[in-house]
């Protein structure tokens, strides 16, 4: 889920770039999807675990009463996880959340509804669900919810394990 947060992340600071040009009034929409293509989700001894798959964003921009923009978007996400060694499946992963963020310019925002869920061929799920918010560096600053990956650093290698 951090990998996923992190790479959303670039993508919405790229978007607030451009939203940010946008002139008052509204909302102004965006929607697109693109593609996770090897995205490496765990280093283990002797392979990788890669991603494949891909995402989409749905986003709207709001002018505040005050003249400030706001900013709304919604990702969903699936993909398979493979072994770079053996080029196999070992699991499948998806989600959806939302985010809720001024464009200020910074990294600042929530992501509320944040859920994951991941499968693996050894039969374990992992689930991540709940809320995260985030400060203007970009660092988790709050945390509700059960969210494995962040807080126990679950290892995927230990489900693919030969």
């Amino acid at each position: 889920m951090a990998a996923i947060l992190r790479s959303l992340g670039a993508a919405v600071v790229m978007l607030l770039v451009v939203a940010s040009t946008v002139s008052a009034g509204g909302p102004e929409r965006y929607s697109g999807q693109e593609t996770i293509d090897g995205w490496v989700f765990a280093e283990c001894d002797g392979f990788d675990i890669v991603a494949d798959g891909w995402f989409e964003i749905d986003e709207a921009v709001y002018t505040n009463h005050d003249g400030t923009l706001r900013i709304i978007q919604r990702f969903s996400w699936h993909y398979t996880l493979s072994r770079t060694d053996r080029e196999t499946v070992v699991g499948t992963g998806g989600g959806t959340s939302v985010l809720l963020a001024a464009l200020d310019g910074t990294n600042s925002g929530t992501y509320v509804g944040v859920r994951t869920t991941e499968r693996y061929v050894d039969g374990s799920v992992v689930a991540e669900i709940g809320r995260v918010v985030f400060d203007t560096d970009g660092n988790a600053v709050f945390i509700a919810g059960p969210h494995p990956f962040e807080t126990s650093g679950v290892d995927r290698c230990e489900h693919v394990a030969p």
